[in-house]
Parts: C-alpha cells; sequence; structure tokens
C-alpha cells in the first residue's frame, strides 16, 4: 500500500540496536495506522507484570497513512503503550510538524524498548534510525533541549522530547514537540525518562507516496476550504475562542467540578488577544493556525490553549490571566500534562476546603485563587518533589492513599476529565465514560456534535437535545468512530473530516479501494483492541462510569440541574460496538482482531 512507507524501526535501548521491519499491511488494513496500529503491535507486549516504567516496557511513536501528505491538518504524530499514570492503554498526540517529518524520514513509526546506561537521543533520517549520546542534554528543559539540538542539526529538523518532569519520571510528564506542542497525557514523558531518552531528531526531506496525487490534492483543496470558514473562530483567537460559547453552555469546569459560574469579564479570549501581543502559529500544512506565541514580559513564550486556561484559570478560581499564560510556560518547560496536573491540584485544593485533607498537607496546598501558591505548586510538580509529587500522581491514586472514595476523584479510568463539563453535554458524558483511554475530550468530542459545529448528516452524525440521548446513542458511538479515525490516520481533531472525505483521504492516499463500512469496522477494531489490553491490565466495563463528584446538580450555569443518567444507554452502546451486553468483549471478536491475516 502506498501512503506508508513500509518501515517500523524497532529500538533497543538496553543493547543499543536497531531492527528496521516492514509495516504489516494486512494488520494496516485492520487498524489503518497510528494509535491503533500501535495497539494491535503492542498488544503482546503490555503485560500486567511489567510496570510501564520498567526496561522492559515498550513505548511506539507512530505516525499514520495520510501524515505528511497533501491533506490538511495531518502532521500529528502518537505516543503509545502502558501509561505510568493510569496503568492502562495510553496514548497521546500531538501536532507542529513532527508527525509528518518522520514520514518523510522513511518511517511509519518508532517501536521503543529497553533502558540506555546514560543519556541518549535518536537521530531518524533517510530510512535510517542512530542511537546517539546525550548526557550534555540532562537537566535542559524542553525548550534549551531543543535549542542545543538544533545547534547540531540546524532548524530544518523537528525534535520531541522531554524536559526535567520526564527525566524525574513524574506520572503526568509529556513528550514535547516544536517548541511547545505536547503529547500531553497519559505520562509518556516519564516513560521516555525510565529509558534515559530524551529526544527523538527528525530530519524528514523525503516524499510520501500516494496513490491518485491530483484527487488528494483536489480533495485537500475542498477540505481547506472548509476548514478555514468552519475554524474560523479558532483562526482568530485560538482555542481560548471556545471559552465564551462554553461558558454559556455550562461546559467551562470552575473550582474542582462544583460551579458554572466565574467573571467571564476576566479571563476570555477577546482580554487576551487585546491585552497581549499575540501571533499565530500553525502546525505543518495546516490552514487554521489555531496556535498562538506571544510577548510575555520581554520573553516569547507559548500562549495557553483552552484547556490550559481553563484549568489554570476557572478550575482553580485563578482569575490573572498573567498567572494562566506562566504557569503554561511552567508546564512547558518542565515538560507535563496541564489538564491532568491542573486537576489533581485542584483536587488538593478542594479536599482542604472540605476540611478531607490531612494536616500536615494543609500547609503546602494553596487555597482556590492563590495565584503565588499555585505557581509554586506547579514548579515543584515539574521537578517531582514536596507537594508537587503528590500532586503528579493524579487523583484516582491520591484518593487511594488518603482512604477516600473514587466518586471524589474527577477521572476515568483514572485519566482526569479534561475541561468540557460532563454535565453540559450528556454524549459528552457518555464518550468520557466509554472512550478507548478515559476522560478524553478528543477522543468522542460529541459537545461538537450537538453544538453544530462537527456534523455529518450522511453518516447520521447531527446536533440533537444535549440533555437527552434517547434515540441518539448510535450518533455517539459513529462521532466517538469519527474521532478515533483521527488517531490512526493521523489528522487533527481540530480539523473536522466527514466519513465520506475520510474514505477518500485513504483511498486516494494508499491506493486501496476503501468503502465506509470497512473505514468505520477500522476504528471499531481501533477502540475494542484498546479497550481488551486496558481490561488485560485489570480494568473492567464497571470502569464505564463517572464519579460521584460530577453526577452532582449544578445550582448555577448552563449546565443548571442536569445529571448525565449515562448507565441507561451503555447497553445500546455495547450492542452497537458488537461487544457482550455486559460490556466485555467476546473470545470471538478478540481472535478476529489478534489474526494476523
Amino acid at each position: 500500500m502506498l501512503g506508508y512507507t513500509g518501515k517500523i524501526a524497532y529500538i533497543d535501548l538496553s543493547n543499543q540496536k536497531v531492527e528496521i521491519k516492514p509495516t504489516p499491511f494486512k494488520l494496516a488494513e485492520k487498524f489503518i495506522g497510528g494509535s491503533g496500529l500501535a495497539a494491535r503491535l503492542l498488544y503482546d507486549y503490555i503485560k500486567p507484570e511489567i510496570d510501564p516504567l520498567a526496561p522492559e516496557a515498550y513505548v511506539a511513536v507512530m505516525a499514520g497513512p495520510v501524515t505528511g501528505t497533501a491533506l490538511p491538518a495531518s502532521s500529528r504524530y502518537a505516543v503509545c503503550g502502558r501509561s505510568p499514570l493510569t496503568g492502562y492503554w495510553g496514548e497521546a498526540t500531538s501536532g507542529g510538524k513532527f508527525g509528518a517529518y518522520l514520514k518523510r524520514a522513511g518511517f511509519d513509526g518508532l517501536i521503543i524498548t529497553g533502558k540506555a546506561q546514560d543519556m541518549v537521543y535518536l537521530e531518524v533520517k533517510n530510512g535510517r534510525v542512530e542511537i546517539k549520546p546525550g548526557s550534555n542534554l540532562k537537566g535542559l528543559d524542553s525548550y534549551e533541549m531543543q535549542e542545543e539540538l538544533k545547534k547540531v542539526y540546524g532548524s530544518n529538523v523537528s525534535i520531541a522530547g522531554i524536559g526535567v518532569a520526564g527525566e524525574r519520571l513524574m506520572p503526568m510528564a509529556a513528550v514535547m514537540n516544536d517548541h511547545g506542542r505536547a503529547a500531553g497525557r497519559m505520562g509518556f514523558g516519564a516513560v521516555f525518562g525510565s529509558k534515559n531518552l530524551k529526544a527523538i531528531v527528525v530530519d524528514g526531506q523525503g516524499e510520501v507516496p500516494v496513490a491518485a496525487k491530483e484527487e488528494l490534492k483536489e480533495l485537500a483543496k475542498q477540505l481547506t476550504a472548509a476548514y478555514k470558514k468552519e475554524m474560523e473562530l479558532f483562526t482568530q483567537y485560538g482555542t481560548l475562542g471556545y471559552l465564551d460559547i462554553g461558558y454559556y453552555f455550562g461546559d467551562t469546569p470552575v473550582k474542582y467540578f462544583t460551579k458554572g459560574l466565574f467573571p467571564i469579564d476576566k479571563v476570555n479570549a477577546r482580554k487576551f488577544r487585546e491585552e497581549y501581543s499575540i501571533h499565530p502559529r500553525a502546525c505543518w500544512g495546516c490552514p487554521i493556525a489555531c496556535g498562538r506565541e506571544l510577548n510575555f514580559k520581554g520573553r516569547i513564550v507559548d500562549g495557553p490553549e483552552y484547556e490550559t486556561a481553563v484549568t489554570y484559570g476557572p478550575l482553580l478560581e485563578n482569575f490573572d490571566m498573567d498567572t494562566i499564560i506562566e504557569a503554561n510556560d511552567i508546564a512547558n518547560r518542565y515538560g507535563f500534562d496541564t489538564i491532568s496536573t491542573g486537576v489533581s491540584l485542584a483536587f488538593l485544593m478542594y479536599l482542604k476546603e472540605e476540611n478531607l485533607l490531612p494536616e500536615n498537607l494543609k500547609a503546602e496546598v494553596p487555597d482556590f485563587g492563590d495565584s503565588k501558591g499555585i505557581l509554586e505548586a506547579l514548579r515543584l510538580t515539574g521537578e517531582n518533589s514536596g507537594i508537587g509529587q503528590l500532586i503528579g500522581k493524579g487523583v484516582a491514586r491520591v484518593a487511594e492513599e488518603l482512604g477516600l472514595s473514587q466518586d471524589y476523584a474527577a477521572a476515568v479510568r483514572r485519566l482526569e476529565i479534561p475541561m468540557h463539563e460532563p454535565r453540559a453535554f450528556t454524549g459528552q458524558a457518555l464518550s468520557y465514560a466509554t472512550g478507548p483511554r478515559g476522560a478524553c475530550h478528543l477522543r468522542g468530542s460529541f459537545f461538537e456534535v450537538d453544538l453544530g459545529i462537527a456534523k455529518d448528516p450522511d453518516f447520521g452524525v447531527v446536533p440533537g437535545p444535549r440533555f437527552n440521548l434517547d434515540g441518539r446513542v448510535e450518533a455517539v458511538v459513529k462521532f466517538q468512530s469519527l474521532r478515533e479515525l483521527d488517531n490512526c490516520l493521523v489528522k487533527c481533531s481540530f480539523a473536522f473530516t466527514p466519513l465520506k472525505a475520510v474514505v477518500g483521504a485513504l483511498s486516494y492516499t494508499t491506493g486501496v479501494a476503501w468503502t465506509p463500512e470497512k473505514v468505520v469496522e477500522a476504528a471499531n477494531n481501533s477502540i475494542t483492541i484498546k479497550r481488551a489490553i486496558s481490561f488485560n491490565l485489570g480494568s473492567s466495563p464497571a470502569d464505564d462510569r463517572l464519579p460521584g463528584h460530577v453526577k452532582k446538580p449544578l445550582a448555577e450555569g448552563g449546565a443548571f440541574g442536569n445529571v448525565p443518567e449515562i448507565e441507561k444507554y451503555l447497553p445500546e452502546f455495547y450492542q452497537l460496538r458488537g461487544w457482550n451486553s455486559d460490556g466485555t468483549i467476546s473470545r470471538e471478536f478478540l481472535a478476529r482482531l489478534l489474526a494476523d491475516d
């Protein structure tokens, strides 16, 4: 098949060996690529007895068939394996240009195991991979690390690597790339750190072969025009442009998910744009340019995305924009997930306020709205020391260590809930509960459907009453599958692509006559094998739930009074996915997924 480079590098850092194997095209027809193909390739290697941070653990860095092609918004890559934060299947994706350069350097993916004796980095270029000494990179933050490597390779490379948080094995550490882009969730920066892998440098100057170049260009032209029109808000304001919309619908969590209102006049996209000198920043091949750089106190820093602005803002009852920007810069430099760290810090603040925190910890946890305390707590989180060490463990583990019910922990499958309030859109709540990696706003962002932002009438994905899913569960399943395809292709979820266009993109790229049915089946295969991996690691259908903390009706805001009773929709959801009525996966279904043909 075209679209793929046909090569995956298997790297053993313990033995300093690199073996290049052919991409298994039969499996690619089942799982496409990206995180879906990674899950199938890693299935036999992810075992309960192997700690995610052990040398024997595997981590995959994957592109997909459309990555690096003319298709707009197709520069992302996925980092996959067992999450050190949740203990279950984990994956994180990031934009920039790393994914495109990885493909253009000759690889569909890198699968890494072992542990180097000292810090190393990988050089990927012209179809080869070399393990290079990197002791000089030890202790550098993520920006410093990239600048140091560019002194060697120049600016026309892409670099993904870790900061100090990853080196210190903080469970929420991210893999950072292309300045301030982040494969943020699930803790894969700690996995890199556990292997003494500081960075991957890719020099991607080649071409990605496609089957129907002119047809793909025409499709790309149509999608580019659609993205520019549909995502104009993000072009103007970045992802922070959603904040005002989210506030109106009660979709912006406040004070650890206990309130529905905050002073919107203090934290909003227009204020951000008016008070700071901002420059748009686009990923490779993307017409939206939702990224932001700004001049902040004499420094050029990456501007906060929506998720970060809310996590370090209203969720902590912090309404100082300077503090939000500084907090984001701390996270980027140390290299850690802003969503999970913010939710975890908010959890400790909540426990302190509710007098549920042990006395010896109260002095270390800042109060809600304490800007100075927030910044210090985040610095300690990056160092993985003091109260930061507790923050980095995540809400589920903190609740366990403090002897509290998991209903206090705002997480699904031990992954912290992002900044889209589950009580604002019941379809979003169901997506959280059933997502392949836990609570995730991108792998099933159904709030976009009910707001009319993302719709595919030909596929049965259309807006409806946001608090009621009666007769609409199939739409949730279908949209979750569309979002899963983003992570298999690999492409950006902000650039919504209807099923018909996905089929065209895959067919024009690979030369295989994909059908809508075959593409949807591949998405379901991907979701199901990830679920199977998590089940092997101790998860179960009992985890398809929301914690009690976010099932209390809010007394204010756009989600006032709604309680998402998703349990009644689970049997139909399971049936539509082809799972057993209790949410388990049949032996026959799993056998089909694991078959090599």
